[in-house]
C-alpha cells in the first residue's frame, strides 16, 4: 500500500531522490534510482534506557535465552515482539550485548506460524548491536528498523532466519565511534550480517553503514527448474532467497562471506550506490555467479577472487567467477569526484594507504592457492599465494556507463587489473557488453609489475609476470567493437628498470669480430613480436 505524508513545516535535512535513465544497455534500458530513506521511529510501547545511559553507553536490553547454568530450572525464553520501540538500549561496554538478543534457543518453530519473531519494531539508538541472534535458528524479523547502532544492526549466525522489509540506517563502526579511531581494526561490522545457511533476506535496505552494508552468505545456485518457475511467475528473483536488497552511502556495499559451498554460489538482485570502497567484494573457494546487479558510484564496483586447489598440488579445479546481467555506472552528478571522504576510514581505504584510482567498474579476478590474507597485514585484494592451475572469469550482459576522465584528474576506468596480483592472470572472457557514455581512454587500465616485487634474496631477479600476461577475450566483438575473437592484452615486453631480465646479455649483442649489434638490429622489440596490422589486439600500459 502507498502512504502519503503531508508536511506542515520544512524538513531539517535535505531528502534527495533522483532517477537516472541509462539507455542502450546490454539488457535494455535501466533506471538508476537514488533516494534518501525515511523511517517512522515512534511507537506507543517504549522500552527505554535510564536517563544517564547515553553518558555511560549502557542501556536496557530485551533478551530471550535458554538457561544453561541452573540444572534444576529448565527455562527457555520466548521472543514475540511487535510494534515496540527500544530507545537508548544495548550495552556498549561489553561485546555482544545488543538491544535485542536471542540466544541459544536452538531450532525454533517456523510452521505453520513462527514461534519467535520481531515485527514492526524499532531499535532507536543502540549502544551495541541492534538485533543480535546467536544459537537460535529460524527467527523471523520483519518490517523493522534499526537506527544508529554501534556495531552491526541486524546479526544472525545460526541460519534459517527470515529478514524481510527491514531497514538498517546509520550503522556506526564500533572502533571509530566517539573518540575511538582504530583504522587498523579488522572488524567487518555491517548493517546486515547474516550467516549460517538457509537464510532469507529480501527487500531490505542498508543505508549509511560506516563499514559494510550487507555481509551475507552466498546462496546455493538455483536449479534450472527453479529459475524456469520464477521466470514463468514473472520474477526471476523468486529463485533467490536473498534478493531485492539495497545498500547505499556505505563503506562496502556487499561483502560475501566465504563459507565453502560444495559447487556454486549465487549473489544477485542488489542495488548498490555511493560505496566508498567496494560495491561487491568476494573471496570464495567455489564457483560464484553474480548478478543481476545495479551498482553506481563505487570506488571499485565488483572484485571477485577464487581460490584452491593449490597450484603446488598440480590438481585441477574447474572454478569460475561469473558476472551476468549487470549495470555498472562509474560516476553520476549525485556523487562528484570532489565529494569529501569520510572523516574516519579503515586501514585499506582507497585514497588512504591504498592509491586512489578514481572510480573502477571491474577489478579483474585472481585465482590463487589460498584465500584472503589477514586483513591486519594485507589489503583484501592482495594476492599472497601461488596461482591455481585453472581458473576462468566470465562476463555476460554487462553494461558500463559514465566512465570518463573527471575534473579531479582521475581516469575512472571501466576495467582495471589488480595492482597487487603478481604471479599470474587467468583468462577473462566477455560477451554481450554495452558501453554507454564511456570514453575510449577510460575503458581499460592495466598496471605494470611493481619493481618492489623483485627480491634477489628470494631468487626473484626478474619481474613477476602476472601483470604482463593479462588476456581479455572478446567472444562476440562487443568488448572491443571489432570482431568476435578479438582480445585486449597487456604489454608483455615491459621490464622494470631494476629487473635482471631488462639487461640483454652481452654475448647476444656481440658480433664474431667483437663489435656490437644494437637491439633493433637483431629483433623487432622485446616480448611478443606484433608484426601484424588491423583489428584484433590491443594493449594497456600502467
Amino acid at each position: 500500500p502507498t502512504s502519503v505524508v503531508t508536511l506542515t513545516a520544512a524538513l531539517s535535512y535535505s531528502h534527495n531522490a533522483v532517477t537516472i535513465p541509462i539507455t542502450g544497455g546490454a539488457n535494455g534500458d535501466y533506471d538508476v534510482e537514488m533516494y534518501a530513506e525515511v523511517a517512522l521511529l515512534t511507537r506507543n510501547a517504549v522500552i527505554q534506557g535510564s536517563a544517564n545511559s547515553e553518558d555511560i553507553q549502557y542501556g536496557a536490553r530485551v533478551i530471550a535465552v535458554r538457561d544453561r547454568e541452573d540444572e534444576y530450572v529448565a527455562y527457555e525464553g520466548k521472543m514475540q515482539l511487535s510494534h515496540a520501540r527500544l530507545y537508548k538500549c544495548g550495552q556498549g561496554s561489553f561485546t555482544g550485548r545488543g538491544a535485542i538478543a536471542v540466544r541459544d534457543l536452538g531450532q525454533l518453530v517456523t510452521a505453520p506460524a513462527p514461534s519467535h519473531y520481531v515485527r514492526k519494531s524499532v531499535v532507536d539508538w543502540a549502544y551495541a548491536e541492534g538485533i543480535d541472534v546467536q544459537g537460535s535458528r529460524g527467527l523471523e524479523i520483519s518490517d523493522s528498523v534499526v537506527f544508529r547502532s554501534v556495531g552491526t544492526s541486524f546479526r544472525t549466525s545460526a541460519g534459517g532466519a527470515k529478514i524481510l522489509r527491514c531497514l538498517a540506517m546509520w550503522t556506526v563502526f564500533s572502533d571509530t565511534h566517539g573518540d575511538r579511531n582504530y583504522p587498523q581494526s579488522t572488524k567487518l561490522e555491517a548493517g546486515f550480517h547474516v550467516t549460517g545457511g538457509d537464510n532469507t533476506v529480501r527487500d531490505c535496505v542498508a543505508a549509511g553503514s560506516e563499514r559494510i552494508g550487507f555481509r551475507v552468505d552466498p546462496s546455493t545456485c538455483p536449479t534450472q527448474a527453479a529459475l524456469d518457475a520464477a521466470i514463468l511467475a514473472g520474477d526471476e528473483s523468486l529463485a533467490y532467497p536473498i534478493a531485492n536488497n539495497v545498500a547505499h552511502s556505505v563503506g562496502h556495499g556487499v561483502w560475501v562471506n566465504d563459507i565453502g559451498l560444495p559447487q556454486c554460489g549465487a549473489v544477485g538482485f542488489y542495488r548498490i550506490y555511493a560505496a566508498w570502497e567496494y560495491g561487491l567484494f568476494s573471496w570464495a573457494d567455489h564457483t560464484v555467479v553474480f548478478g543481476p546487479l545495479i551498482i553506481s558510484d563505487a570506488k571499485v564496483a565488483v572484485h571477485s577472487n577464487v581460490y584452491r586447489p593449490s597450484g603446488l598440488s598440480h590438481r585441477i579445479g574447474d572454478k569460475r567467477s561469473i558476472l551476468r546481467d549487470t549495470l555498472i555506472v562509474g560516476a553520476t552528478d549525485e556523487l562528484p569526484c570532489d565529494t569529501p571522504r569520510p572523516a574516519k576510514t579503515w586501514l585499506w581505504s582507497w585514497g588512504g594507504r591504498q592509491p586512489d584510482f578514481g572510480r573502477t567498474g571491474i577489478m579483474l579476478s585472481s585465482f590463487s592457492s589460498s584465500g584472503m590474507a589477514a586483513l591486519g597485514m594485507h589489503p583484501p585484494h592482495e594476492i599472497v599465494s601461488y596461482p591455481t592451475v585453472l581458473g576462468l572469469a566470465q562476463f555476460s550482459g554487462v553494461t558500463f556507463a559514465k566512465f570518463a576522465p573527471d575534473a579531479c584528474d582521475f581516469k575512472n576506468q571501466a576495467v582495471m587489473s589488480n595492482p597487487l596480483s603478481p604471479d599470474s592472470s587467468h583468462p577473462h572472457r566477455f560477451e554481450r557488453i554495452a558501453w554507454v557514455d564511456v570514453a575510449a581512454a577510460s575503458r581499460f587500465s592495466f598496471f605494470k609489475p611493481s619493481s618492489g616485487w623483485i627480491n634477489e634474496a628470494d631468487c626473484v631477479d626478474m619481474d613477476c609476470d602476472g601483470p604482463k600476461h593479462l588476456l581479455l577475450t572478446d567472444l562476440d566483438g562487443t568488448l572491443t567493437g571489432t570482431h568476435a575473437g578479438a582480445s585486449v592484452f597487456s604489454v608483455a615486453e615491459y621490464y622494470s628498470p631494476n629487473a635482471r631480465g631488462a639487461i640483454v646479455p652481452i654475448t647476444i649483442l656481440t658480433k664474431q669480430n667483437g663489435t656490437r649489434f644494437t637491439e633493433r638490429q637483431i629483433s623487432v622489440g622485446r616480448g611478443i613480436a606484433r608484426m601484424f596490422s588491423g583489428g584484433g589486439g590491443g594493449g594497456g600500459g600502467g
